[in-house]
């Protein structure tokens, strides 16, 4: 629901005002990304999402509040690129990243030339992982 982008984009828009924010969800949970880009509330029944740390059915309204002036745009990446981008972090900088943590380099992944020539970071975060998903994902 937006925690962990809205109290990164506190901070940049604070220190960094000029850097460009962008809010990235999975295709198949795409509840928050539509709910902003709308400015209504959009809710939808059930999610299918590999990333399960940012699978939003219905979206906290004050999370959607927060974000608005913080997002200078906002990305939907497929399951497949989440998979990649958690098979590139582990194989490139030896980081088990789980998928919500890994839709940052998804969203490289699916747009390179948006992202070519400029200074790009992400956040990755989280290893919450079982023995089957590493397996199957990893």
């Amino acid at each position: 629901n937006g925690a962990l982008f809205n109290g990164m984009a506190v901070v940049m828009k604070k220190y960094s005002p000029s850097t460009q924010l962008i809010a990235i969800q999975s295709e198949g949970a795409p509840a928050m990304i539509e709910s902003y880009r709308s400015g209504r509330m959009v809710m939808h029944k059930d999610v299918n999402t590999i990333a399960d740390g940012i699978a939003v059915r219905i979206p906290v309204g004050q999370a959607l509040i927060d974000m608005q002036g913080m997002a200078d745009d906002t990305m939907l990446v497929s399951e497949a690129s989440i998979v990649k981008a958690m098979k590139l972090t582990l194989r490139h900088a030896g980081i088990v990243a789980e998928p919500s943590g890994a839709v940052g380099i998804a969203a490289l992944l699916e747009n390179p030339g948006m992202f070519k020539g400029k200074t790009v970071a992400t956040i990755i975060c989280g290893g919450n992982l079982t023995e089957e998903q590493v397996d199957k994902w990893l």
